[in-house]
């Protein structure tokens, strides 16, 4: 067990050489479909980093993040992957409520999201509140289609 650890760590010091960065994260994920070097880190929609390295640990993917200088991420913070409308994939950051905050160098782990278009779009209230009335409006059809083919059976069997 302390060798596979060991590997990790050297495997962290590759991925991050000597440099001096500040503000640098690792997440450790399962998958990172569209993830690539240079991909966007977000908080709230807004750009936070980006994503400096990604490397393959054993069945694990290990995300190198740079972010924003001034930046600081609470412990117990989700971090996710989720694909754009445009199809790419971005690193979102849930910040939680934690008082303590991440240091430099800290690993999380992190989550892939799978969402699809219509789950981009109802993240939009106003599209959310449209596409709610019209589903309505297609159950209530199809409730009263329902009835009228109840009725049109009772009739044919009284006939």
């Amino acid at each position: 067990m302390k060798f596979c650890s060991s590997i990790f760590l050297f495997i962290l010091f590759l991925i991050t050489g000597c440099s001096d960065d500040k503000n640098k994260l690792y997440v450790i994920f399962d998958r990172v479909d569209g993830l690539k070097e240079g991909s966007s880190v977000m908080i709230n929609g807004l750009d936070a980093g980006t994503v400096t390295s990604l490397a393959l640990f054993k069945t694990k993917v290990i995300a190198s993040l740079k972010l924003k200088s001034k930046l600081t991420i609470p412990e117990q913070s989700e971090v996710y992957i989720e694909e754009t409308l445009s199809g790419y994939a971005v690193v979102s950051i849930k910040l939680s409520d934690n008082k303590a905050n991440l240091r430099n160098g800290d690993t999380l782990n992190g989550l892939y999201k799978k969402t699809g278009l219509l789950d981009a779009l109802l993240t939009d209230s106003v599209v959310k509140q449209k596409v709610e009335k019209t589903l309505d409006k297609i159950i209530e059809v199809a409730d009263s289609l329902k009835k009228g083919l109840r009725d049109s059976a009772k009739i044919k069997k009284a006939q």
